[in-house]
């Protein structure tokens, strides 16, 4: 589903990892996918656009690379951020 990722830890297995359910794309409303490099520091990209967003990265010092914590805030941050919407702006009035 959309709200399961694979934390890719170099030199490690792969651990299955639940997070919020990702929202349709702001921009074409297509479903999106968490991509990562094996550090810890994820995007999530449009499956069709394209449009994508990276999250924060985790990847302080060579231990974090390794780091099932550090994965999991790289992950959610691009969870968090491919979720952001902003709400339109008021309209002002003209006096």
């Amino acid at each position: 589903g959309n709200n399961m990722a694979t934390l890719q830890i170099a030199g490690e297995k792969e651990i299955n990892i639940e997070h919020e359910p990702l929202l349709p794309c702001p921009f074409c409303g297509g479903d999106g996918e968490v991509g990562n490099t094996h550090t810890p520091y994820y995007s999530v990209e449009c499956l069709d656009c394209g449009a994508a967003v990276h999250g924060k990265c985790y990847w302080t010092t060579q231990a974090s690379h390794r780091s099932v914590s550090a994965h999991k805030k790289a992950l959610f941050s691009a969870v968090v951020t491919w979720n952001t919407r902003v709400t339109k702006p008021k309209e002002v009035s003209g006096e």
